[in-house]
């Protein structure tokens, strides 16, 4: 993990350089595994985030906007209750552990005044956030264990303790040439796995680093020396950080105290602190990922429906493909009414010459031996009739199985471009409002406000807006475009409504263009890829009655080719507080 226990030691300081003293003003919890407390100092207000997820556990001040839940949970109301007005007075970090401790100078619900500990543990699937009493007793936390668990137990009433310590040295406090000494001994295939399992505080980025430098300096000294000196110049940097993203050959990303260019970090880039360090490199990937989770029993229901849909597709299909010889059961009866002075009750099968074949040659037409002659006959006149209707019917459910299975793509499309807690909320909605789930018998207690749609600015200033989803595609299409508004979608593709809004103008061939790529890259076609886009005045787009929302139709459109850019289109995007 990036995050060892020298680059905590790093974010210890930087924490207390920015907010000690300071007093917790507000406490959120935006997911379940964090914790954001608002720090409001002399003049200045920070958010401190607490993260004990697996793959982003860290401690960091973050810019970035989280969106919290409308009831606050249980152990947030607890903080509030403890945190809110106390003061941050210390930051401790256990030896070179991934383990920090905020302390607090608060007040209890008598006015006394307590120390307050919020312990924040920073270890892959075992990261927790603990909040502990001067007593040491567990208040709450974020992760609690089983009251049979082998380890430790961590419920609220239970003396704290640290977890089990591991038989490695520590990188802060044992002196460089002890480590060396004892690296340099170890019973490992590779120097590698031996600061690994030796050493307690360093990531597998600095042992790369301390390899490589220890490799190309050790020529004339003893290997015990070289080793000490190299690791003695990375503590240095650390007393010295220099915040760095580290880009390897493949594009993959990590981080660290200092700027490494052991292999295979080919690149480095700079940071003016460690907080805005973890806001880039956590930032946009956990937002995705929590997303995801979050999406996750939605978008299961929506794939589910769809393979439903796609299989009864197939079956009708199939069905239809059966009733393609329908007219040689017509044949069929009208040849056997043509000869039945030559058919007998109990024949099973009769020879007759197909006068509907160019040749005239003789088939053979099985018969019922149960029905007479003429019972023969209606019995295929029968089968034709029900292979017409079929296919009627059937016609008629494909397309309107073919129509379910578009919308219900460009469902799964929002769920992928969904960037909030309200627009999977919108997207519930919908799918309840079209019956494809049920609702809830619990009525929310927070009403939410939808987000806006998402807005562009062309290079000639005109507005652009896309909707976020099929009610807002609806909204955008139906009520908000007039004129000599242009509505854009991609051809065949599932993908969001696009408006230019043209407020009395001409719209120019750039920014048709510009648009065109905007719906392309809010559709589900792969990045780089050539797409089409229809286009046309919005006037002339209708939403035929019944339809399911997002289903609109139209007619006289033009087609522009473009390329799907998202990096480029994201330059043309106005920001929007909040979303």
């Amino acid at each position: 993990m990036a995050l060892d226990g020298l680059v905590l030691s790093c974010l210890k300081n930087e924490i207390l350089q920015r907010a000690f003293g300071a007093r917790v003003d507000k406490v959120y919890q935006p997911s379940k595994e964090e914790i954001i407390l608002s720090l409001r100092g002399v003049g200045q207000e920070e958010k401190l985030l607490l993260s004990a997820r697996s793959s982003a556990a860290r401690v960091q001040f973050t810019k970035l906007n989280f969106e919290n839940p409308p009831v606050p949970p249980m152990l947030c109301m607890l903080l509030r209750k403890c945190l809110v007005g106390a003061r941050l007075t210390k930051v401790l970090q256990t030896d070179a552990e991934r383990i920090l401790t905020l302390v607090f100078d608060a007040r209890n619900e008598f006015g006394d005044a307590v120390e307050l500990h919020l312990i924040c543990e920073l270890m892959g699937r075992n990261s927790n956030l603990i909040l502990t009493d001067e007593q040491n007793k567990i208040i709450d936390c974020i992760k609690r264990t089983d009251a049979t668990s082998s380890v430790r137990i961590l419920l609220p009433g239970v003396r704290y303790a640290l977890p089990p310590v591991q038989d490695r040295l520590d990188v802060l406090s044992t002196p460089p040439h002890e480590i060396a000494q004892a690296v340099l001994s170890a019973q490992t295939p590779d120097l590698f796995t031996a600061l690994t399992q030796t050493v307690a505080g360093i990531s597998p980025v600095v042992c790369r680093q301390l390899i490589h430098n220890y490799e190309a300096s050790c020529s004339s000294q003893d290997r015990p020396t070289c080793l000490a000196q190299q690791l003695e110049l990375l503590l240095q940097k650390a007393k010295a950080p220099q915040p760095s993203l580290l880009i390897d050959e493949n594009g993959k990303t990590d981080f660290s105290f200092f700027a490494a260019d052991a292999p295979p970090i080919v690149s480095s880039r700079q940071y003016d602190s460690f907080s805005d360090l973890l806001d880039a490199f956590y930032g946009e990937r956990e937002f995705k990922e929590l997303m995801r989770q979050k999406s996750l029993s939605l978008t299961k229901t929506v794939n589910n429906i769809l393979a439903r849909v796609r299989r009864r597709l197939e079956n009708q299909r199939q069905e239809l493909k059966q009733t393609e010889q329908r007219e040689h059961l017509r044949e069929c009866g009208e040849l056997i009414k043509a000869n039945l002075h030559l058919i007998k009750t109990g024949d099973t099968a009769c020879d007759v010459v197909n006068y509907y074949s160019e040749n005239c040659e003789q088939i053979r037409i099985a018969l019922d031996p149960a029905l007479t002659p003429a019972q023969n006959a209606q019995k295929y006149f029968k089968e034709y009739r029900k292979a017409n209707t079929a296919v009627v019917k059937l016609t008629e459910r494909i397309e309107q199985g073919q129509q379910e299975l578009v919308y219900l793509e460009s469902v799964a499309l929002e769920l992928e471009r969904a960037a909030s807690d309200g627009d999977l909320n919108e997207i519930r909605n919908e799918l309840i409002s079209e019956g494809y789930l049920k609702r809830s018998n619990t009525k929310e207690k927070v009403r939410r406000i939808a987000a806006a749609p998402i807005e562009y600015r062309s290079s000639d200033g005109f507005k652009i807006l896309v909707g976020r989803n099929n009610r807002q595609n609806d909204e955008l299409t139906v009520h908000m475009a007039s004129g000599r508004d242009y509505w854009f979608h991609t051809k065949h593709i599932p993908g969001a409504h696009v408006i230019v809004f043209a407020q009395g103008e001409e719209i120019p061939l750039r920014t048709v263009e510009e648009a065109a790529r905007i719906a392309a890259a809010h559709s589900k076609a792969q990045d780089g890829a050539a797409v089409e886009v229809d286009y046309l005045p919005a006037k002339r787009v209708k939403k035929p009655n019944g339809a399911a929302a997002g289903m609109v139709v139209y007619e006289n459109y033009q087609t522009a080719y473009v390329t799907v850019d998202q990096a480029g289109v994201q330059q043309l995007r106005v920001s929007q507080e909040g979303n």
